[in-house]
């Protein structure tokens, strides 16, 4: 499948822009080695869901890849994020998982990192057009799974959002997201809520089906603090992010989703006024994030 590398060299006064294409094989899970409480052994590693679901997932939420301002307001940590990151256009970045793309162009905006996207959805081969819509002329897509990605250079950070948790076990994912790290380098990992009041608010809107797609046994800060502790890294963040949000599937009636934005919009600004609305807490926040350093 497809590896696309789009670069711009630039002067002082004048930037050149040359993209090349090559090629790169699709290899899906297999049977990995999965490490547990110290003592090795052999598993079947398994997605909770399959590629023919991310296809039909990402063609039903097209209508976010050509947003205007992608995560300008990243709504579930850009406050917390940039306790940890500065603007240095000289480190990069990977986003396991990368279709849409809306992380790497908020990451390349904002920080000025060298972006590269991982997935191995089909969609991938539209991400490069969204980059360059956004002004991001130097990045990376690689077509392949997560698992069997052996890129020839490490990353200073390695980020994932809403990926971990579509596994049965952690360990090899989590482990996995470490080895493409540089030493030093930073990991960032975000997976959403489905506990509590979350969960209550996706079975009143009748999505117990969601239930099925997740882990929900990961689905708890302890988990990935224990996991990065394990690993040998230092963790400088882990705990639920922001105090609400509450959003419905891409595939759900177009103006309910509409009226339930606006009316978490209205309890966010109501938050806000009282500085109440970056309030970890495992009722209602959305979010779990994980920063932590690689040693």
């Amino acid at each position: 499948m497809l590896l696309l590398r789009n670069t711009q060299h630039s002067s002082q006064n004048s930037r050149d822009s040359s993209t090349s294409y090559k090629l790169a094989s699709f290899l899906p899970p297999h049977f990995v080695r999965s490490v547990l409480s110290g003592h090795e052994r052999t598993s079947t590693m398994k997605p909770i869901t399959d590629k023919q679901f991310w296809e039909a997932e990402h063609r039903a939420n097209r209508h976010q890849y050509n947003i205007e301002k992608p995560f300008e307001n990243y709504r579930f940590g850009n406050g917390i994020l940039r306790n940890f990151l500065t603007y240095d256009a000289s480190l990069s970045l990977l986003e396991v998982g990368c279709v849409p793309g809306r992380n790497m162009v908020y990451f390349a905006r904002n920080f000025g990192y060298q972006v590269s996207g991982l997935d191995y959805s089909d969609e991938i081969q539209k991400v490069g057009s969204i980059l360059r819509a956004h002004n991001v002329r130097e990045f990376e897509l690689f077509q392949r799974d997560f698992l069997e990605f052996n890129p020839s250079s490490k990353y200073d950070i390695v980020f994932s959002q809403g990926f971990v948790e579509h596994f049965t076990e952690p360990d090899l994912v989590f482990k996995k997201h470490v080895d493409l790290l540089r030493s030093n380098g930073l990991l960032i990992i975000s997976l959403p809520n489905l506990h509590y009041g979350q969960k209550l608010l996706y079975l009143l809107f009748g999505l117990r089906h969601l239930f099925d797609l997740h882990n929900l046994d990961v689905m708890s800060p302890h988990i990935w603090s224990n996991l990065a502790l394990k690993e040998g890294l230092s963790v400088l963040y882990c705990n639920y992010a922001t105090t609400f949000w509450f959003s419905l599937t891409p595939q759900y009636n177009a103006y309910i989703k509409q009226q339930i934005y606006r009316l978490c919009r209205a309890i966010e600004m109501g938050l806000r006024i009282f500085h109440l609305d970056q309030v970890p807490n495992r009722y209602f926040s959305p979010q779990i994030l994980l920063v932590a350093k690689k040693q």
